[in-house]
Parts: structure tokens; sequence; C-alpha cells
């Protein structure tokens, strides 16, 4: 990662540890049965002490680091988000290594996370960040030499060296929390899958191999499991919309609005709208499903969940009267974040 720095490219760098390290360092073990005031104890810890080894670890070559503990609410809340964003960009801009974690001390949501918020596990953190800053690559560094198709190490196989659709990331079985960690084969896969629709490749290999980094760099070594982008750079306010949040509430859509948003990118209509999940208001951001459950799209919400479950499944003329201060489009297309992927051959 020095070389990386020394030569100029601009790293940011998303570290996990700090419950593990403020457990050993007080002479306890953490353990999935901790309760959360103690691992949170844990953190307050740790998290002084990691960004602690980090300085020192640079220091001698001349690299800066500053710390940026976060939470859900920094990417979730809009206004919170840009200003995030500008911070680490400033940091970048004055040859700062920012360091990112999600902030233990306070969030819940990580440490156990919610429907709403969150990030569960510093993989998919690292991915939100690539995505809000338009990075070029997001690596990711495990003990393993990269995802293997049942989701397990397996010592007698090599790992998949290359993904080139969802469909095949899709096909990744999850695996079992480590000792210290809350990741897995589950948040690695996920974080591939966001990194990948906002238009970033991701490479995952072993954090334990000498010069790993470097030889990931390195286009003639083939190294680590390789998850190429199924989509288009998308705009700032589009990779909010669908990447922030999980999402304040569901609806349910009909076979023809479903190939109307996929094929003609067209806006989503009360008509094509055959449930709803959850309470939602006007301006939060939805999960829009398929009435197998599976997620075409994310978008900003025109109406609240009451105003939809009277309206849906009826075009504008049958409620314009009753209803004359609703909008023609539940979700509007410049509103609306669409998970289609792009086929490699």
């Amino acid at each position: 990662m020095t070389k990386l720095l020394i030569s100029k490219h601009e790293v940011i760098l998303v570290s996990s540890g700090a419950i593990g390290l403020g457990a050993h360092i007080l002479g306890r073990k953490k353990s999935p049965k901790t309760e959360l005031a103690e691992q949170q104890a844990f953190a307050a810890v740790g998290q002084a002490a990691l960004i602690n080894e980090y300085r020192q670890c640079f220091a001698p070559k001349g690299i800066q680091v500053g710390q940026a503990l976060i939470t859900g609410d920094d990417l979730a809340q809009r206004q919170q988000y840009l200003n995030l964003r500008n911070s680490l960009n400033k940091m970048l801009e004055l040859n700062i290594l920012p360091i990112i974690n999600e902030n233990d001390t306070t969030s819940v949501i990580e440490i156990e996370p919610t429907s709403d918020k969150g990030f569960g596990d510093n993989d998919v953190l690292a991915a939100l960040v690539a995505a809000k800053l338009d990075a070029d690559l997001l690596i990711i560094l495990t003990s393993v030499n990269g995802l293997y198709p049942n989701g397990e190490f397996d010592p007698q196989d090599p790992p998949i060296a290359k993904i080139s659709s969802l469909d095949e990331l899709r096909k990744i079985q999850p695996g079992t929390l480590s000792q210290l960690g809350r990741g897995g084969a589950a948040s690695k896969v996920e974080a591939a899958r966001i990194a990948s629709l906002c238009g970033i490749s991701t490479i995952i290999a072993n954090g334990l191999e000498p010069h790993i980094i470097s030889n990931v760099m390195d286009a003639n070594s083939n190294v680590g499991t390789e998850i190429l982008p199924c989509g288009p750079k998308l705009s700032a306010k589009k990779k909010w919309i669908g990447f922030s949040q999980s999402g304040k509430g569901r609806v349910i859509v009909n076979e023809g609005a479903v190939k109307a948003i996929k094929e003609k990118h067209a806006s989503l209509l009360p008509v094509g709208v055959t449930a709803t999940n959850g309470k939602f208001k006007a301006g939060d951001v939805i999960q829009i499903t398929d009435e197998t459950d599976f997620e075409i799209a994310r978008g900003v919400a025109s109406y609240d969940s009451t105003q939809l479950n009277q309206v849906m499944g009826k075009k504008s003329s049958e409620f314009s009267e009753s209803h004359p201060t609703l909008p023609e489009e539940v979700v509007h297309c410049d509103k609306l974040v669409l998970f289609q992927e792009k086929k490699y051959e």
C-alpha cells in the first residue's frame, strides 16, 4: 500500500478489528454472545489503539493518516453523506490516508444491522465508500485466496478467478462467521454486487500473502477473485438512492411494470403496483420487487404508503377526482435506480 501512496494513487482504507483488538487489550474474549454494551466498550478501546498502530506504521514513510468513524446515518441522510464525501476528498487532496471504520462505540447498526439502514460489515461499508467516491477499484482482503463456489475455503480447490455477471455472483453460497469478525462470503458477495452495479471492479484476495496489494495491482499477476462491473457509473444521487440504505418500505409490482421499468426505463405508476410492505413517507427510498420478491430497483417515493394502498392497481384517470393532488408516478424514472446487469462475453 505504501508504494501506491508514494506513487500518488488515491487510497482509502476501510479497517476492521476495533472490537477484537479492544477485547484483546482488556484481556477479554469476544464472541457472538457478547452483549452489545460490552462490544461497544471493546470498540472504544480498540479504535484508539487501531489508529495509533496505523499512525506508527505509516509515519516512517512520511504518510499522515486520518480517522473517519461513521454510522449508517452518514450515508442514509443525503446531506450527511455529502459532508462525508467532501471531507474524504479533502483528506485525499491533502495527501492524508483516510482510515474508515463504523463507529461501533455509538452505533448499534453495524453490530446488529437493521432492515432500514446499516452496513452489517466492513466489506459492505468499503463498497459503499468506493461507490460514493467513484473509485476505480475495490480491493477486499481476507484470510483466504478469494471466493469459492460453495462460499467456504477448500484447500483442494483454487478460488474462482473471474466473475463476469451478477448471475454468477448470486451462485456463491454464504459462508460462516469468523471468530473475530462479522464477515464471511455473504458480506463479500454483497460488497462486490454493490461495487459491480456502480461500475467498479472488485478483487477479493488473501491479505496474509506478502506484497498482496502490489500483486493485485500488477496486471500480469493473477491473484484472488476479480468481479467485473456490470453497469455504467451512476450519478452521485443515484448511488445514494440505490445503496445508502436498504429502503424504508417495499412495493411489489406486476410483470407489466417490471417490463416497463427494465426495458423502457419508465417511471413506476400506481397501476403497476400489486402490494406494499412496511410504512414509508413521500421522499423515502423504497425497494421495488417483482412478484417473486426479487428486488429489481430502488427509488424515491412520491407517495406515502397509506396513499399508495388507496390507489394501487388503478390508472390515474380512475383516482384523479378523489385524489387530485397525487402525482402520476409512484417513483419517477429520474429518481429510480435499476438493478440490471450488463452481460460480458
